[in-house]
């Protein structure tokens, strides 16, 4: 996530959905004030290579009461966290100074949920998966994706987001986004956690009947709120 108070802005970080790419994009237009949250060490490579600051103003305070979250932090080891990747935007919401959340323009991107397991599937297994992709879909791996999805970008099943940019319009939506906040130009986007896919595959080559159904079931709110289609 990342959450800048000189801008005004707050992004939602949902899974398998570009969201890396969009927080390196978005670490070139933050502030030394701004919170980043920690990514995967390859990942705060690419960022250390662009402008802007890196992962900073995430840990959490000793005067601030609470455990926090202990995350093992690439190049830092392990930390007691107020702030980490994927949070939550109710944990967000609790973390900030009362009347703070009303002011922030928040964000996040959603991807079709079909096409968003594939990529997991992938992601989790490489291009030689050991587990069938049917095996996959019926695992705690597809539930834990929709818990990382709709269930960060809302409040006891509201919408908490003033904006959900698309993954399948990204570049547009996101220009809107900047736009909007007057951020300038948006910043050529990196291919963080891409290539993963077999070459000429679509995500509708691994699905059966009954598995388009389950995921059906499983994310019928984001689809039904959102308007995807298989």
């Amino acid at each position: 996530m990342i959450l800048s108070l000189e801008r005004r802005f707050l992004f939602i970080k949902t899974t398998k959905t570009a969201g890396t790419s969009v927080e390196l994009a978005l670490s070139q237009v933050c502030g030394p004030r701004d919170v980043i949250t920690p990514l995967m060490a390859e990942d705060e490579a690419i960022r250390k290579a662009n402008p802007g600051p890196n992962q900073q103003n995430f840990l959490m305070n000793k005067a601030i009461e609470g455990p926090g979250r202990i995350v093992d932090v690439p190049g830092h080891g392990p930390a007691r966290m107020r702030f980490y990747n994927h949070m939550p935007a109710a944990e967000i919401r609790s973390q900030l100074a009362e009347g703070a959340w009303d002011g922030l323009f928040k964000f996040c991107v959603a991807r079709n949920p079909w096409d968003r397991v594939v990529s997991a599937y992938f992601y989790t297994w490489g291009t030689e998966p050991e587990v069938s992709f049917s095996r996959f879909v019926r695992s705690g791996k597809v539930a834990e994706l929709q818990r990382k999805g709709r269930e960060l970008y809302t409040i006891d099943g509201s919408m908490a987001v003033d904006r959900i940019c698309r993954y399948e319009m990204l570049a547009d939506d996101l220009a809107r986004v900047f736009e909007e906040l007057k951020l300038g130009p948006v910043p050529p986007l990196p291919r963080a956690k891409s290539g993963i896919w077999p070459k000429g595959m679509h995500y509708r080559d691994l699905y059966s009947p009954a598995d388009r159904d389950r995921i059906g079931t499983i994310f019928k709110d984001e689809i039904e709120s959102l308007g995807y289609v298989f």
